[in-house]
């Protein structure tokens, strides 16, 4: 099932949708997935087309409840990853290495990140990170961690500007030490940070495009 159409049954259940029918605006539905209304009500038609979910037009908006296909749904992808989290063994994250747009080199250069990363994660890193695009099933394991607490670091402000908080997951990459960095608001959501001690792409030989695989300890974070 599609990205959104998977994102919009989580938002549905954290409703309650799948004990009772919810009252549901499209509009909210919309502003929650980061897409246009129109794209939401599709969405909503196609869950119901596929028996995801049944519905009821009425003044205000519409009752959705998640049928019992909707719900195998969920519970499938949970007992997929929860599978994952308990064994406490590495999560993996694949996709291709992109070029960023030179931002992370200005973040992982701020002594009020610098600082945290050293203190939390026993690494200085280098001024600069991995982009890893995600595809697939990743996808959804992204959105999992995104859930999860991990490790924070403080927002902070500086005479120019506010820096905002992220979080981030120990991590290897090819058998060397990293972190997954995950900001609290971002608009890349098939995007995944890495910084390491050393220069990643110059270590490894990686270029734009190669496949990569990144091993997130997330357990550990969720454990503390």
């Amino acid at each position: 099932m599609m990205e959104a159409g998977f994102r919009a049954l989580i938002i549905l259940a954290k409703k309650g949708a799948h004990e009772r029918p919810c009252l549901l605006r499209t509009g909210d539905l919309s502003e929650e997935l980061g897409i246009s209304q129109p794209t939401a009500s599709r969405l909503l038609i196609t869950l119901e087309r596929k028996k995801l979910i049944e519905r009821r037009v009425r003044k205000g908006g519409q009752e959705v409840i998640i049928t019992k296909n909707g719900l195998a749904t969920i519970r499938a992808a949970y007992e997929d990853l929860a599978s994952i989290f308990e064994r406490r063994r590495p999560i993996e994250l694949r996709g291709i290495i992109v070029d960023g747009s030179g931002e992370g080199k200005y973040y992982m250069s701020q002594d009020g990140y610098v600082r945290q990363f050293a203190s939390k994660l026993g690494f200085q890193p280098f001024p600069g990170t991995l982009n890893v695009r995600l595809e697939g099933s990743y996808l959804h394991i992204k959105k999992m961690l995104e859930g999860m607490r991990g490790m924070e670091i403080e927002g902070f402000r500086t005479e120019e500007r506010t820096f905002g908080a992220v979080k981030c997951f120990h991590a290897r990459v090819k058998g060397i030490e990293a972190a997954l960095v995950m900001p609290f608001r971002t608009h890349h959501d098939e995007v995944v940070e890495v910084v390491a001690p050393v220069n990643l792409r110059e270590s490894l030989g990686l270029r734009e495009g190669d496949k990569i695989k990144v091993e997130v300890m997330a357990g550990e974070e969720s454990a503390n």
